[in-house]
């Protein structure tokens, strides 16, 4: 259901649930001064809502929406009445922000599934506007996908995406980026990121984007860490990344009183670099190898421990 212009409106005042049974999702969009009324509306299944500044389509009254799309371009709607988000996929587009005040867990779907904030389509360069937030800083419960396509949450174009209380993702993919100047994944309490399918989970960061990240330990035997060109991961806390591989194609950092201990085989490529602040500590229980051409720029200031297996006939590399 659409309503597009100026003095077009759907009447939807007794309507208390929509349901999908079929194979493609039921939506509602409101634009270009089109108005939904919507005030009995409580729960959307297999729904796609879209809110933008140009329409009006009523959300707080909303309590539950599960496998369906949200998408909010360019305006603060209110989602205070949800409770439930799960298997929905949620796009902030162009300065949107995004908030659901009193949901607490999300789960991945077996479908392909996404949490994104920043802009649609790429160059994302070209963007000059306000930058996209979703805030997602109430959730304390993040399960990946189970599909080879897992649950991706990105940040882009100078957006933020904030997972600051997820301490773990136990079961399922999920594949993190940040991709450009400006744009964050918070993911500062994280503690355990762990597959128990057969694909794996990735933390990227390209372009300048930025990955938060402060403690504990990143493992499991499918879990690959991979840094962009022009992206970094910055550690200001405790990690110990004992997964398959980090691949460091920008910066990786150890921040004042960190200790970063990489157990996972790490290749350095290109102009990347490991740097490290007077007071941290970076441990590399593997090899470390790669094609850098940028080996003027291995100038840590703090302290690196090479403690891997090797032996005299088969050595640390």
């Amino acid at each position: 259901m659409r309503s597009v212009g100026t003095g077009s409106t759907i009447d939807l005042s007794k309507l208390a649930a929509i349901t999908e049974a079929g194979g493609s999702d039921s939506s509602l969009s409101a634009t270009t001064g089109g108005v939904i009324l919507d005030p009995a509306l409580k729960s959307l299944t297999h729904t796609d809502l879209t809110v933008d500044a140009t329409g009006t389509l009523g959300t707080s009254q909303i309590t539950s929406d599960t496998s369906g799309v949200i998408t909010v371009i360019g305006v603060t709607p209110s989602f205070a009445g949800l409770t439930s988000i799960s298997g929905d996929s949620v796009y902030a587009y162009n300065g949107a922000v995004v908030r659901f005040p009193n949901v607490t867990i999300y789960s991945g779907t077996a479908a392909n599934t996404t949490l994104l904030a920043g802009l649609a389509s790429y160059p994302l360069n070209n963007y000059t506007g306000t930058p996209a937030v979703l805030d997602l800083s109430t959730l304390t419960s993040l399960t990946g996908a189970s599909s080879f396509y897992g649950l991706n949450v990105t940040a882009n174009a100078g957006a933020k995406v904030d997972l600051s209380k997820i301490q773990a993702v136990p079961t399922g993919t999920i594949s993190v980026l940040a991709d450009g100047s400006g744009s964050i994944v918070n993911l500062t309490s994280l503690t355990s990121l762990a597959n128990s399918i057969s694909y794996s989970s990735t933390l990227q960061a390209q372009n300048s984007g930025f990955i938060a990240l402060k403690g504990g330990s990143t493992s499991a035997s499918n879990t690959g860490i991979i840094i962009g060109v022009g992206g970094s991961l910055i550690v200001s806390g405790k990690l110990q990344i004992n997964g398959s591989s980090l691949v460091n194609n920008g910066d990786l950092e150890a921040l004042d009183g960190a200790s970063l201990t990489i157990n996972a085989p790490i290749t350095v490529n290109a102009s990347a670099r490991i740097w490290n602040t007077p007071t941290a500590t970076i441990s590399i229980g593997s090899n470390l190898l790669g094609n850098t051409t940028n080996a003027n720029q291995f100038d840590p200031l703090g302290t690196v421990v090479f403690n891997g297996s090797g032996t005299a006939s088969s050595p640390q590399q």
